[in-house]
């Protein structure tokens, strides 16, 4: 047995409006919830202290993560606060577990450089197509501007055309996210370097050959029935499955997901000698505790050969460096017109 539709609809409202709880996170407090009763067979409004105390040890027993142990846990605190209004709280009667900081696994930067070259490989079947070559083009280029910049994937969905602004010889990036607008700078480039490579050239295809216009999202994807180009914004979802799609299938071999790209941009910008303050700003942290943390990761993962940037110092293989020629020709185009 549930609760109620009703029941469930003015608890969600107390969720995201009172509380402001992003809808992802309300709906991690419901999954909280349900669980809560499947395990009773009975809607978590009946539930009495031994019953709570009970579901607690249960996921002990299971062996849950202890940070999904608190979380639940949480999740019911807020309930019940709501549910129980002036009443104590059942839930403060129970041990909450610690939250566990585990250290992420992080991507070296010869292992980027792999991932990189493996995006920008048309697929077997469609290798010799335009929109093969441009689908691997727009590949490469999520990698590195995910790495070199550290945007979350939900604002890189929303990038358009406008969002970058064109310096001598850098980019900038315009980002919007939860801490608001911010501007981050993309590593400084020479003609050689990954970013140059592979960045540019994309956002140069989009401008001078798609005609992209200012408002026009800058990442845009393949329709999945009729397999043409779309101008319209990637969704969230779509990226992260591409994203881990293409770690799968680089030679890297470690079980990476596309929030290790951000994790990259901040343990490098530390080992690069980018302030706590700045690179706050730049990643979009509400506190100053959660970038301090790329500290302790500069420490494991430290390479002091990079320089100016996440990915100034990386090179493409030799063998890779053929989008160049094409940055010339498109420039020469533009000249033409």
């Amino acid at each position: 047995m549930k609760s109620t539709d009703d029941h469930l609809k003015a608890y969600r409202t107390h969720l995201t409006g009172r509380l402001g709880l992003k809808p992802s996170s309300a709906e991690n407090y419901f999954y909280a919830l349900r669980s809560l009763e499947r395990f009773l067979e009975a809607p978590a409004a009946d539930a009495t202290d031994h019953d709570l105390e009970e579901f607690a040890a249960s996921m002990k027993v299971r062996n849950l993560a202890a940070n999904t142990q608190r979380l639940r846990l949480i999740a019911l605190r807020t309930y019940y606060d709501w549910q129980r209004p002036g009443k104590p709280n059942p839930i403060s009667r129970i041990s909450i577990p610690h939250e566990e900081v585990k250290d992420p696994m992080l991507i070296t930067p010869n292992e980027l450089v792999q991932i990189v070259v493996t995006a920008s490989i048309p697929p077997h079947h469609d290798k010799n197509t335009e929109q093969g070559k441009f689908v691997a083009m727009r590949n490469a280029a999520i990698i590195c501007v995910l790495a070199d910049t550290g945007i979350r994937e939900s604002e890189l969905v929303n990038l358009t055309m406008s969002s970058i602004a064109q310096e001598k010889d850098h980019f900038k990036l315009i980002a919007r996210g939860k801490t608001g607008e911010r501007i981050i700078p993309f590593s400084k480039m020479t003609e050689n370097s990954l970013i140059a490579e592979y960045w540019t050239v994309y956002w140069q295809y989009r401008r001078l050959y798609m005609k992209a216009k200012p408002a026009d999202p800058l990442f845009i994807p393949q329709d999945p029935s009729s397999k043409r180009i779309v101008n319209k914004h990637m969704h969230r979802g779509g990226v992260y499955t591409l994203v881990k799609r293409l770690i799968e299938r680089s030679p890297v071999d470690k079980p990476l997901y596309p929030h290790a790209l951000r994790h990259f941009y901040g343990t490098y910008a530390v080992v690069n000698g980018t302030s706590m303050e700045i690179l706050r700003q730049r990643m979009g942290h509400a506190s100053i505790e959660t970038t301090t943390r790329y500290v302790h990761l500069a420490d494991l993962y430290g390479d002091p050969q990079l320089d100016k940037g996440p990915t100034s110092g990386l090179m493409a293989p030799r063998e890779h460096r053929g989008f160049v020629k094409i940055q010339k020709e498109l420039d020469r185009s533009s000249r033409g017109r």
